[in-house]
């Protein structure tokens, strides 16, 4: 199922005539990005540790999310530019005959 939302997510874009936005599956190298724009509110301030070079947590977290087929952090682009974030957990469940959900 992941492998499907990610092959259909791959190089979806919605274009206008000033811009394109892109979603795709986040990289090793939008880490720093991503954790600075997670500091960059109040409450991110309080939780997040966005320093120059990033603590080594961030990139370990990212490896496990990265190599597990039921987890994908996704980055959302407009123009080159990264402009949000989402991660996407599969859940299999035992009931509801067995079916896997997501949660996002």
């Amino acid at each position: 199922m992941l492998s499907a939302i990610l092959e259909a997510s791959h190089n979806f874009s919605k274009a206008t005539k000033k811009n394109i936005t892109v979603i795709r599956k986040a990289k090793m190298e939008d880490i720093p990005y991503l954790v600075k724009m997670l500091a960059d509110d109040p409450i991110g301030k309080k939780r997040e540790d966005f320093q120059v070079p990033l603590p080594v947590s961030y990139i370990n977290a990212f490896e496990n999310i990265n190599s597990d087929p039921n987890q994908a952090l996704m980055v959302v682009e407009n123009d080159g530019k990264i402009i949000g974030t989402f991660q996407l957990s599969f859940i299999q469940y035992l009931y509801l005959s067995s079916a896997a959900f997501v949660r996002k």
